[in-house]
């Protein structure tokens, strides 16, 4: 029997962990076994490299918010595990931010654009690096959007799938 060609079992690993093959953000390509299930990649075992990829996932946000863009969704939910979740969330120059308060703390890392961001009474300017910490159920919203706004977005615990729908 031939081996698997590369692309195929890279296509195959992909899939266990939940990428696709159009450009995904996530850049794990998990090691195959080889022939008789021998490892060629320096894992002692096939247990242990699986272990290893659930305790290691890397973004390349320049990816992340590229196809987040080409969706042309306001929230791209891109990361999920119980302890939190995470997501790329724009908005247009000029528009409304209609999100309403969730349960979960959040975090938004300002990736592009300007506006203010309220938390109850309280109204900061935010940019490019700004890093914005929002308890969970504190009514908050982004205003003043003078440029479109990209974030990625934090959520610990992970974000329920009503919460999402409520971002959109």
């Amino acid at each position: 029997m031939l081996p698997e060609p590369p692309e195929r079992r890279t296509r195959r690993a992909r899939a266990r962990v939940g990428l696709s093959d159009a450009g995904d953000a996530l850049v794990y390509d998990a090691p195959q076994r080889g022939e008789g299930g021998d490892r060629r990649d320096g894992f002692e075992s096939w247990d242990r490299m699986e272990e290893a990829m659930e305790k290691l996932k890397v973004f390349e946000m320049p990816r992340v918010v590229e196809e987040h863009r080409r969706k042309g969704e306001v929230w791209t939910e891109f990361f999920r595990i119980p302890a939190m979740s995470m997501g790329v969330y724009t908005l247009r120059a000029g528009a409304e931010d209609t999100q309403t308060p969730h349960l979960e703390d959040e975090i938004y890392y300002v990736l592009g654009g300007r506006a203010s961001i309220r938390v109850e009474n309280e109204v900061q300017k935010v940019g490019p690096g700004s890093l914005v910490f929002v308890a969970g159920k504190a009514k908050h919203r982004f205003e003043e959007i003078r440029e479109d706004l990209t974030l990625m977005v934090f959520f610990a615990p992970e974000e329920d799938a009503a919460g999402a729908a409520r971002l959109a």
